[in-house]
């Protein structure tokens, strides 16, 4: 499931980068190739950049990941490692993904993994952010995979998912989906990608 630690397969990154919503009234548009998202702070946000998570533990290894977007291509890679400190045995994987987006929404809370959680602070400090945050729902695209991915995700194949940015600092932060494929939770994940 890839409640986006990707802490397992792509089927799971690709399926579960998930989290529900409620009706907005904003619509974000895509200028030319470049995917353009609302923002935390209520505008659009081209998604175009450089991400990665920090090393985090996953049965008994480690797993670093990367996300880098252009445009409206999207590529992933995921890391994982024997051991606790992403230093040892690397295996690489990687998804590629066109990117599309639709009419923006709302989530209704915040989640760590499967618990409600608080909401996590702006990047600028002035406060948490809201249980309400907007986001635009993104269909992905495979277009190649390689590694672990193989044989469970395959070109052709699609996935909804969604990031709420908060671009109210320096470096816009991703947090992403849990399960907006199955709106089983209507909440966002308190893991993130930090813009590099």
């Amino acid at each position: 499931m890839i409640n986006l630690k990707l802490t397992t397969t792509a089927a799971a990154a690709l399926l579960l980068l998930n989290a529900c919503s409620s009706d907005s009234t904003t619509t974000t548009t895509t200028s030319g190739t470049d995917i353009s998202v609302i923002g935390v702070s209520g505008v659009p946000v081209v998604l175009s950049g450089t991400y990665s998570t920090g090393c985090y533990g996953t049965n008994g290894g480690s797993v670093l990941e990367g996300l880098v977007i252009s445009g409206n291509t999207w590529n992933y890679t995921q890391t994982s490692y024997t051991d606790g400190a992403c230093s040892a045995g690397a295996v690489v994987s990687t998804a590629a993904a066109t990117l599309t987006a639709s009419a923006d929404q709302s989530i209704t809370g915040w989640f760590d993994g499967n618990a409600s959680a608080a909401a996590p602070t702006a990047a600028d400090g002035s406060g948490p952010l809201s249980d309400t945050e907007p986001f635009t729902p993104l269909l992905l695209t495979v277009t190649n995979v390689t590694g672990s991915f193989v044989g469970q995700v395959a070109a052709g194949d699609t996935s909804p998912l969604f990031y709420v940015v908060d671009d109210t600092g320096v470096n816009n932060i991703l947090y992403r989906d849990v399960s907006y494929d199955t709106g089983s939770l209507n909440a966002l994940t308190v893991d993130f990608y930090t813009m590099q």
